[in-house]
């Protein structure tokens, strides 16, 4: 599979679902059960949610290449100089590169151009707080794992405070103390809730990996602490929004 998916096709659940539907049930299924095989994808990751994403997520080993590595330096330097890196980059948006060059699909609104740097109020100020995490299922800390994130927000009025948080290549089990360790930072100063970002297709990663690994470490670092599943369908950002980020 070459360029499988396509940005229409992404941009509609039912119409991915059924082309996923084809390769596993009309394409897959005609290799000889009793032969050795080999199946390749090849393509962008041009969607949260594409076939590439899904095929990956089953594999056996797969390579996420970027065109510069963690360190910036170009993964093809025989091919690709800085320099020739730099111009090509120039001529497109922010949006266009992390697409399609870093594998990294982002929607209008997912880019906070000016971000505005202050104080947080103290906590207690706060009704309650939000640790909100993105997980991914990869146990790697190389370069090709997806990252992980959990953020403490919290709202006064109509302004969100960005206060603390994490953004990393790491464990399952790094991902639930992030949870706890912002817990402790808040050390009671203000509730807080603690929520995964969970769909359909996230849902079985939560069940039978994120809630027995919570227990654990409930049990483990005798902590008190809930995390659940935010299973709600996400609205199209704002243009405009801009979070307060804690100096």
């Amino acid at each position: 599979m070459d360029d499988f998916d396509t940005d229409e096709e992404c941009r509609n659940p039912d119409i991915l679902n059924k082309k996923w539907d084809w390769f596993e049930k009309a394409l897959y299924p005609t290799l000889s059960t009793s032969k050795k095989s080999l199946v390749l994808w090849c393509g962008n990751i041009i969607a949260r949610d594409c076939c590439i994403v899904r095929a990956g997520a089953m594999a056996d080993h797969w390579d996420i290449v970027n065109i510069r590595d963690k360190n910036g330096k170009s993964t093809w330097p025989e091919k690709n100089t800085e320099e020739e890196i730099d111009r090509r980059l120039s001529k497109i948006s922010a949006k266009a590169i992390q697409t399609e060059v870093y594998n990294n699909p982002i929607s209008e609104g997912g880019i906070f151009d000016d971000l505005m740097w202050g104080k947080i109020p103290p906590l207690k100020e706060f009704r309650f707080l939000v640790a909100y995490g993105d997980p991914a299922p990869s146990e790697k800390k190389n370069k090709q794992s997806s990252t992980k994130t959990v953020w403490l927000c919290g709202m006064i009025k109509d302004k969100l405070y960005v206060i603390k948080g994490f953004l990393d290549r790491g464990l399952n089990a790094d991902f639930i103390d992030w949870f706890i360790l912002l817990q402790q930072y808040v050390n009671g100063k203000a509730t807080v809730y603690h929520f995964v970002e969970n769909n359909s297709l996230q849902d079985p990663f939560f069940q039978q990996v994120l809630k027995p690994l919570v227990a654990k470490k409930r049990h483990e670092k005798k902590v008190d602490i809930t995390i659940n599943a935010d299973s709600e369908k996400k609205r199209t950002k704002q243009p405009g929004s801009r979070p307060i980020w804690n100096r």
